[in-house]
């Protein structure tokens, strides 16, 4: 099994990655950072360099894990580094199909009605991702995007889940007892919690994980 992070910019430290690592961690998995800046991270986690062409920012560098040239083969599963591991998520490789790629399902935007295009939103997200890097149906999405129509789509979309949803390529969603929202609902149980749409480092969200961690 192949635990992939993606590190760019600054906005996330080492310590982020190496914080995740350790809650994830299992000895019969292989991990890897996808990242420009490798210093400090945990020496048990793989470096990937981030490619400068083509030259992407912030969440666009989550595509090119889909690219048949990515240097992975089989069963991959993606964490960002901003959700917060509550406890063992590992059943969940049991139960995804690995045929497909699989996101987190947004059931809790309630405010969006559906994926059409006109709407900004989604419902899904890419917080929590897998896929089989051997299907041939995953490269084409980084085929897709890495074409002559790249500056458009990076224009056209605020996020990969945009241009997974809208440009119509298949996928299913985890269960929705999986992933929880700490925006939209903070008092599930579900073992990862993400933090989209939130400031992930704020004093808030630090003393609630605290809180949580001595309530589990």
């Amino acid at each position: 099994m192949n635990v992939i992070f993606v590190k760019w910019g600054t906005k996330y430290s080492a310590d982020d990655v190496n914080r995740l690592y350790d809650s994830l961690y299992r000895p019969d998995f292989n991990f890897y950072c996808y990242t420009e800046q490798p210093s400090g991270l945990n020496y048990n986690i793989n470096i990937i360099p981030i490619q400068s062409k083509p030259l992407l920012k912030v969440w666009w560098n989550k595509l090119p894990l889909f690219s048949e040239n990515f240097p992975l083969t089989g069963k991959c599963i993606f964490f960002d580094l901003d959700v917060y591991i509550r406890y063992d998520p590992w059943y969940i490789l049991n139960i995804v199909d690995w045929n497909k790629l699989t996101l987190v399902d947004c059931y809790f935007k309630t405010h969006v009605q559906d994926n059409k295009k006109h709407h900004f939103d989604v419902k899904v997200n890419s917080s929590v991702i897998t896929w089989d890097a051997n299907n041939r149906e995953i490269h084409q999405i980084w085929n897709k995007f890495n074409s002559s129509s790249k500056d458009y789509y990076l224009r056209k979309y605020a996020g990969i889940d945009r241009f997974i949803v809208h440009e119509g390529f298949e996928y299913d969603t985890f269960p929705q007892d999986f992933v929880q929202s700490y925006k939209y609902t903070h008092n599930t149980n579900a073992p990862v919690v993400t933090f989209e749409e939130v400031d992930y480092g704020s004093d808030d969200i630090k003393s609630w994980i605290k809180a949580d961690r001595t309530n589990i």
